[in-house]
């Protein structure tokens, strides 16, 4: 069972919202504060939770609110039993806010009959909503185990060392995926912990001590929780609040990688204010983004809906809305992802005017400073081609560049596997390159060679990135001393440079 639409009548800043129609994997709820995302998230919630909006709710004036959600797929035995079946129906489900704060739900059949039924589990596996709500706090844990427990699905996080005590078991059928999970977004695993009355979330530290997750930080709990739901989910609603609280932007976008990978069995309603969930759960294919805006009606806050289109100008506008500088995404025709910034300052500001003149203005470089970086930097580009649906305008606009080496072959060799699938639309294998060179400053002229050898052979460190930054600026000086000997240098020391960069310039500036 899926939720294919929401109508919200009279309901907080709701007066109509319309129909608002959802997207069975991702949908994305924006706008400012206050102005109605967590109305459509508690109007989805009534089907498990019908305390969560109440008469108190009722838009000012109104002596009633209504929500009515379509459901698709609709296999809950509870309902089944209320209404006949009928092929091709979606049937609706109402709820009506009273004045004396009660609600009622009725499914209604394609004759207009209707029939009473009570809210969803809330008990695994029957259960189909997992909330995940920005008012969720940590109030303390139960620390006793048992199924009730396990199963029971709550709106804070009391039963969480029941749950982890569950998935953190290495027999457990879920665990490998729950321990792969952790390490990627929290960076550690973490089980439960005898304490004197039961057990609790931590970690052990020897062969007697531990560290309780009561002495970690703030948001190690809500990423637990969710990770712990998403590992168990299939066929289910979340609805999550602002995920990018309390977690940071590298951990954040690998728990979006872990919704991207749910979202084929499951759906999902997020709201939002961050431009890093905005490109990542936009870049999916057919995910509908919400945008919820607030004006006044005699001096009553009133919401907006409106559907964001698939159109890219309206799909950037919204990032801009969301503090992301877009503002020259379309000055540029391609983009080079280098490895290191020595690089990508040599070949902006020298091979490029002097060697591939006409992509001044056309090619964006972009240093990923590391090699480990730069599969991040090159996937953030993808997601944003994808999210703007500019994927065929730009797909085969950007190259990626890396040093000779072992790591660099390792990258190459992965980003080829990941982003080449033999489908038209996919990315060319001309478009990922390794230099011949283990370090670029070995594409420094003759002169600078002897300098260059002796600090590539130290270990690296900070002082080694200080001493590679100081011989940069005596190659540019260098360059600034006389171009035209620099040029004659640097056309027998970086030809093989200049020649990806000329054959760059032919397929973004065709003569």
């Amino acid at each position: 069972m899926w939720a294919s639409s929401i109508v919200i009548n009279n309901v907080k800043s709701f007066a109509d919202s319309g129909v608002i129609n959802l997207d069975k994997r991702i949908n994305i709820l924006i706008g400012p504060n206050n102005s109605g995302k967590s109305v459509i998230i508690n109007a989805l919630y009534l089907l498990q939770n019908q305390s969560v909006l109440t008469g108190g709710d009722i838009r000012k004036g109104a002596s009633e609110g209504k929500v009515i959600l379509g459901l698709e797929d609709f296999n809950e035995e509870r309902y089944i039993t209320a209404y006949h079946q009928h092929n091709g129906y979606i049937p609706k489900v109402h709820f009506v806010l009273g004045t004396n704060g009660i609600s009622n739900m009725i499914v209604i059949n394609p004759q207009g009959g209707s029939a009473g039924a009570g809210a969803l589990s809330k008990t695994e596996p029957d259960n189909f909503i997992y909330p995940f709500l920005a008012k969720r706090k940590v109030v303390g844990y139960t620390t006793s185990v048992n199924s009730d427990i396990q199963n029971a699905i709550v709106e804070n996080f009391q039963y969480l060392p029941a749950k982890i005590s569950r998935i953190s078991d290495q027999h457990y059928e879920l665990n490998a995926e729950y321990e792969a999970a952790c390490k990627g977004i929290i960076g550690f695993s973490l089980s439960t912990v005898a304490i004197p009355n039961g057990q609790i979330v931590g970690t052990p530290v020897g062969k007697h001590g531990s560290i309780p997750i009561t002495a970690m930080g703030e948001g190690i709990p809500h990423l637990l929780a969710l990770i712990n739901d998403l590992c168990l989910a299939d066929n289910k609603l979340f609805l999550i609040e602002e995920p990018e609280n309390d977690i940071h932007p590298k951990a954040l976008k690998h728990l979006l990688d872990l919704i991207i990978k749910k979202c084929d069995t499951n759906q999902f309603v997020i709201s939002t204010h961050s431009h890093i969930v905005m490109q990542y759960l936009g870049s999916v294919e057919k995910s509908k983004i919400h945008y919820i805006s607030r004006d006044e009606e005699q001096r009553i806050p009133t919401a907006n809906y409106r559907e964001v289109g698939d159109d890219p100008e309206e799909r950037i506008a919204i990032l801009e809305d969301l503090g992301y500088e877009m503002t020259d995404l379309y000055a540029w025709k391609g983009w080079l992802i280098l490895e290191e910034a020595s690089a990508e300052r040599i070949i902006n500001d020298f091979l490029i005017p002097q060697f591939a003149p006409r992509l001044k203005g056309y090619l964006r470089t972009i240093a990923a400073r590391g090699i480990d970086k730069v599969p991040v930097k090159f996937e953030d580009f993808n997601k944003l081609f994808l999210y703007a649906h500019l994927a065929r305008t730009y797909r085969n606009k950007a190259w990626v560049v890396v040093d000779n080496g072992k790591r660099g072959h390792e990258v190459i060799k992965a980003l080829k596997e990941k982003y080449i699938k033999g489908k038209p639309d996919s990315w060319r294998e001309e478009q990922f390159h390794i230099f011949s060179k283990d370090d670029f400053e070995e594409y420094y002229p003759e002169a600078f060679q002897d300098k260059a050898k002796h600090i590539l052979q130290k270990p690296d460190g900070q002082h080694k990135q200080a001493e590679k930054t100081a011989l940069l600026s005596e190659v540019l000086k260098y360059i600034q001393e006389d171009q035209q000997r620099a040029r004659d240098e640097f056309e027998q020391s970086a030809g093989e440079v200049i020649l990806l960069l000329r054959s760059i310039e032919i397929i973004l500036c065709p003569s």
